[in-house]
Formats: structure tokens, C-alpha cells, sequence
């Protein structure tokens, strides 16, 4: 740590595991300076695993919340790892099923910012259609998690209702479903009216 111009102590003021937190001088766009905090945390790969047509995603007790949160598959880009190998490594990692085809989605290229006030995270979204169970699910995911499978329309039907309060997850269903053709959608849906 250093002191600044204005005797305001700078650099990294908590060493975390997962996350740094740090306080610096930047010059805004009008010129002016001012002492920010910042949460410099990795970059994030979101995926939407697609299995036979359907969406995996995880219950995960998540210790922050002190509760079960349904979420999709996510975990953090390592250093000089691409957003794609993550979201494909984390996808087996976390689920045990191999990546068949990936490809970004909403902001899956350019990366969206999920609290650009606070926090140096990029999120990149990507759907990944899934084909053979490998079985490689790692074990401290399998005591906390549980995957399920749901169509598309049940899964946009769990955000409308609140029942996914995961921001990012919320997004890349609701990315999937704008990306699903309106063909596709009459269909999932009339499946669905059938079976109620």
C-alpha cells in the first residue's frame, strides 16, 4: 500500500481468496480524480447446458445467502484461459456431460458487466448442447448441488415466477428464449398445455 497525492492510502486493502479488494486514484472522463474501492474479481463463464432439448441447471446451497439458489453452470476464466474453454471445462467439471457444440449468446463475445460500480467481473454466456455422460462431476459439487432438467418454457416460466432470483442465470434463460424461434416456442408451449 502507498499513500496518494491526497494522503489517502492506495493498493490492495483486502486479499481475499476469490476477490481482491482495492482502493486507487482514477481520472474521470471530465478530468477530476477521485479514490475508488474496487472488487477486482476473475471474469465469469455462465452456461446453458442443452441435453436432449432440455436445460440442465444446479441447486446449489450457496453459503453467502444461507440457502439453495437454482443457478446455471458458471465458474471463473483462469489466468490465460478463454471464456469458451471455461464455460466447456466448467461444464463437465460441474455436470459430468461433454460439450458437443458452444456458442455465445446475449453478451457471450463481448462480455457484460455484472455490477460495474463495485466490481471488475465480466460475465460471457454461452449455450452448450451436451452429449455424452462422462461422469467426471467433481465431488465437493456433487454434497452441495443438484442438477435437474427442465424444457425451455418451464425454465422461462421459473424466472417469470421468481423462482430463479440469480441474476446471471436469470439472463442467459431469458437470452435462450429470445434466441428460440417463434416455431419453437408455440411448440414447447403446446407441449406443455398438452401434459397439464
Amino acid at each position: 500500500m502507498e499513500k496518494d497525492a491526497n494522503k489517502e492510502t492506495t493498493g490492495v486493502m483486502f486479499k481475499g481468496r476469490r476477490f481482491d479488494v482495492v482502493r486507487e486514484r482514477v481520472k474521470f472522463d471530465d478530468g477530476s480524480e477521485h479514490t475508488i474501492d474496487k472488487i477486482e474479481a476473475g471474469n465469469v463463464a455462465v452456461v446453458l447446458p442443452i441435453i436432449e432439448g432440455k436445460i440442465l441447471l444446479e441447486e446449489i446451497f450457496r453459503g453467502v445467502k444461507k440457502q439453495r439458489i437454482v443457478e446455471a453452470v458458471a465458474g471463473i476464466v483462469d489466468e490465460g484461459e478463454s471464456p469458451e474453454n471455461c464455460a466447456a471445462r466448467e461444464t463437465t467439471e460441474e455436470t459430468g456431460y461433454r460439450v458437443k457444440r458452444l456458442r455465445p449468446i446475449g453478451a457471450g463475445k463481448k462480455g457484460a458487466f455484472s455490477s460495474p460500480g463495485i466490481l471488475t467481473e465480466e460475465m460471457y454466456f454461452f449455450i452448450a448442447e451436451c452429449d455424452d455422460y462422462v461422469g467426471t462431476k467433481q465431488e465437493e459439487m456433487e454434497k452441495s448441488t443438484r442438477s435437474f432438467l427442465v424444457t425451455p418454457k418451464e425454465a422461462k416460466d421459473m424466472v417469470d415466477s421468481n423462482q430463479i432470483r440469480d441474476l446471471k442465470t436469470r439472463e442467459i434463460i431469458r437470452c435462450y428464449w429470445e434466441d428460440l424461434g417463434e416455431e419453437d416456442k408455440r411448440t414447447l408451449t403446446r407441449k406443455k398445455a398438452k401434459r397439464e
